[in-house]
């Protein structure tokens, strides 16, 4: 029944000349598509807002101490764009994106310097990082479930202040690449607007961090060697650009 009714709309399209604004293929998917065709194929751009568990574990030489880890915890928004290529269930694309963060940590901590007691007072920073992705996927009608990876780049920065027997004022500042993988779902609520929720990893490996301590009057290089990495969730909205 409804096919005929679609059926008969269509030929009253044609009477009232609307050939001009509808084809074959137009008047078949009206026919037999129960719902409209979605999509995902095209380019995209958008924006996204979330929080992130960074950690900075910290390895000294001997010389400075304590070990420990450091939890960079805040906010963090960006954007982000890329495309997506659709073939049959399949959804295949590239991505990259770029964010600003507030995750931070303030730690005093009792430790000791050449053998002598002192207070470190640390400041760990992630002020900005991005990635470049691959995106593979089931798209099943309006939802589309995802794992991504690839590549992770960004600052991380330390600064510390030694108080006690031995004073000192540090700063360190150093951009790092790594690796990122994750996955996330997304989901199309107009044909060109979709939201997202996407839970990412990052790594961007082990570093040295090279202080400069002055001790009566002699300098002496301090070299401490950290690892960082990040979890994070956020939620996002795109605009296909069809």
């Amino acid at each position: 029944m409804r096919r005929i009714v679609l059926a008969a709309l269509a030929v009253s399209a044609f009477s009232a000349g609307a050939i001009e604004n509808l084809s074959a293929q137009d008047i078949l998917r009206m026919m037999y598509s129960p719902v409209p065709i979605i999509n995902w194929t095209g380019f995209y751009v958008g924006g996204n807002f979330g929080y992130g568990w960074a950690r900075t574990t910290d390895t000294p030489n001997g010389i400075l101490e304590p070990q420990g880890s450091w939890h960079q915890k805040g906010v963090l928004g960006g954007v982000q764009g890329g495309f997506n290529i659709q073939s049959g269930m399949g959804v295949f694309g590239f991505e990259t994106d770029f964010q600003l963060t507030a995750q931070k940590a303030t730690t005093t901590t009792p430790g000791s310097f050449l053998g002598l007691p002192v207070t470190f007072n640390d400041t760990y920073q992630v002020p900005w990082f991005g990635t470049a992705r691959a995106r593979a996927g089931v798209a099943a009608d309006r939802v589309f479930i995802y794992g991504t990876g690839g590549l992770a780049y960004g600052e991380i920065r330390s600064d510390r202040y030694i108080s006690g027997s031995v004073t000192g004022i540090f700063h360190h500042s150093q951009v790092r690449f790594g690796w990122v993988a994750g996955a996330g779902v997304e989901m199309m609520t107009t044909p060109n607007w979709t939201w997202r929720f996407e839970y990412l990893h990052y790594d961007l490996g082990s570093f040295d961090q090279v202080y400069i301590v002055t001790v009566g009057g002699t300098s002496t290089n301090v070299m401490l060697n950290s690892r960082f990495t990040n979890d994070l969730v956020r939620v996002g909205v795109n605009y296909i650009i069809r």
